[in-house]
């Protein structure tokens, strides 16, 4: 089953950019996860996006940055996993790789869908 890891850092956090060693425990913990990782990404920051929200059959579009963002999304990765106590122990491990460079944060998993018959 694929699952889906989304992390999000603290409002402290979010405002500095990762170190390079931050960067090169993740490569290294990525190179672990090896095939388990279908995709992974960092996202740049809420200023380079823009947000749509339905709302009464509209769809209202805000470029960003978004001032009443209070938690701002880093990075995802979709990781396959056998179990969801594996998919729990990647998502540890990378949560605990943050908090040893001094990132607080949130990583959320959510076990996903498996895709539909063709349309």
């Amino acid at each position: 089953m694929q699952y889906f890891m989304l992390w999000t850092p603290t409002e402290a956090s979010a405002v500095r950019p990762p170190s390079p060693e931050l960067m090169a425990d993740l490569g290294a913990y990525f190179h672990e996860v090896g095939d388990a990782a279908v995709m992974t990404g960092g996202l740049l920051p809420i200023s380079e996006g823009a947000r749509m929200v339905s709302r009464d059959g509209d769809v209202l579009v805000t470029d960003g940055p978004f001032a009443e963002a209070k938690e701002v999304v880093a990075g995802f990765a979709i990781v396959e996993a056998a179990s969801s106590e594996e998919a729990f122990g990647w998502a540890k491990r990378f949560t605990r790789i943050h908090a040893d460079h001094g990132w607080d944060g949130t990583t959320e998993v959510r076990p996903m869908m498996p895709p539909g018959p063709p349309a």
